[in-house]
């Protein structure tokens, strides 16, 4: 089941439930008004390639980037578990 986001026009508060794509939402979960809107979300990263970088450049950056992210993570964990 999909996640979505929703904003209530009446009580201004946004919330994310998990339903079917077939269902409808339309009472608010905080104050029960039939006032809730739909907010779209974005899939993933919004990456902008400059002119002046090559896509096989972006690609081992990121995955450069996300080996040192998760060598952080592990030294994180690994203190963690220890204490």
């Amino acid at each position: 089941m999909p996640k979505y986001s929703y904003r209530c026009d009446t009580c201004e508060s946004e919330y994310e439930i998990w339903h079917g794509m077939t269902e409808e939402h339309m009472n608010c979960n905080i104050c029960d008004a039939p006032s809730v809107v739909r907010i779209p979300a974005l899939l993933g990263e919004v990456t902008i390639n400059t002119p002046n970088e090559r896509v096989g450049d972006v690609v081992n950056r990121t995955i450069e980037e996300t080996k040192n992210e998760m060598k952080e993570y592990k030294k994180n964990i690994d203190r963690n578990f220890k204490l």
